[in-house]
């Protein structure tokens, strides 16, 4: 029996970089806390293709997934599994055809899917009915995904524990690094940085913002651009030097900023986070950082001076609770029901 194992990225690329040192395992979501008795097969990926002009490729894969999910994904996946095998997706997306035709009983193998965030579209609703089972991050993702899908009854809900890979080497902190960034924000998905930059510039503060297609470094409020790409290495190498890590966020209805999440955890930060129904951690309950509330340049000025203060608590604490392999035994312990 196998297990079909579906992502909005490649898959392939990812579990290189991780066994090469250069990713930490969370990146791979389950994958690499995989039991010796299960058998994962990864499928080629659209991510995996040149698709047109470089510049225009993130767009067209996007149109795609969000109307149809990874076509190439899903016809390997419905050309060879079979009933007792399991096809497990790591984002609510990715797999949005063969959901639906798991709703429809047109294949035989179970369904697993990881809910990101309350589904938006109707046919993304009904992809996610059609799951065997769902897997969300926390209990905060479980309340805004009740009542969202579209037919009783609703598939059984895990919550699984997602955080960071703990033993990765990249978090090894070296003691000769000072920590002399007030800030820094990373990510390019879903991001609004143009606040943030305003707050730098006006508090003369000292940061670095990744957005993807280069950096750009504060000093004493005035930014030196330079372009990239950046290996995530050099981005965590960075996360070390700074007292805080902000994820301001564009779209309030959609879940972006986990892999910063995951870092900040790791290395013990404060986290600045916008406040949004989709984001899957309470961090004022959990006391392991702050919500922005409007986004101004000054609110966010206000809390990165409160986080250099030590008025913000820091991710470290979610570390027993958050990590690869409190997520991987909860997504294990799901798999075997079906594949045993």
């Amino acid at each position: 029996m196998r297990i079909f194992f579906l992502n909005n990225y490649s898959m392939t690329a990812a579990a290189e970089r991780v066994e090469n040192g250069d990713y930490p395992g969370h990146h791979l979501w389950g994958y690499n806390e995989r039991r010796p008795e299960d058998t994962w097969v990864i499928p080629p990926s659209l991510y995996d293709l040149n698709i047109g002009p470089r510049k225009y490729a993130p767009l067209v894969r996007r149109v795609l997934v969000r109307s149809m999910g990874d076509p190439r994904q899903q016809l390997f996946t419905l050309l060879r599994a079979r009933r007792g095998d399991t096809i497990y997706a790591a984002d609510q997306r990715t797999a949005l055809l063969l959901g639906i035709m798991k709703r429809l009983r047109l294949i035989q193998a179970s369904y697993l899917v990881v809910v990101h965030h309350a589904p938006r579209f109707a046919w993304e609703k009904a992809s996610l009915s059609g799951a065997s089972h769902i897997f969300v991050l926390s209990a905060r993702t479980l309340e805004v995904l009740t009542g969202a899908l579209t037919s009783p009854p609703a598939p059984p809900v895990t919550i699984a524990p997602w955080g960071p890979h703990l033993g990765s080497p990249l978090y090894r902190r070296n003691k000769k690094v000072s920590v002399d960034l007030d800030f820094i924000a990373a990510g390019k998905t879903n991001r609004d940085y143009a606040n943030l930059r305003e707050a730098a510039q006006i508090g003369k503060l000292s940061g670095i913002i990744y957005d993807g297609v280069g950096k750009s470094e504060y000093k004493d409020g005035v930014p030196t651009p330079t372009q990239g790409p950046f290996n995530y290495a050099e981005v965590v190498a960075s996360m070390m030097r700074a007292r805080c890590v902000v994820i301001p966020l564009l779209d309030l209805k959609v879940m972006a900023g986990l892999t910063e999440v995951a870092d900040a955890i790791a290395l013990d930060l404060p986290l600045i986070v916008s406040r949004s129904e989709a984001f899957p951690y309470d961090l004022e309950a959990n006391e392991t950082g702050c919500f922005i509330e409007h986004g101004s340049a000054e609110e966010l000025l206000h809390l990165i001076r409160q986080a250099a203060q030590g008025a913000v608590p820091s991710a470290g604490r979610m570390r027993s609770t958050n990590n690869t392999e409190a997520y991987g035994d909860a997504v294990h312990e799901v798999l075997k029901r079906f594949t045993s």
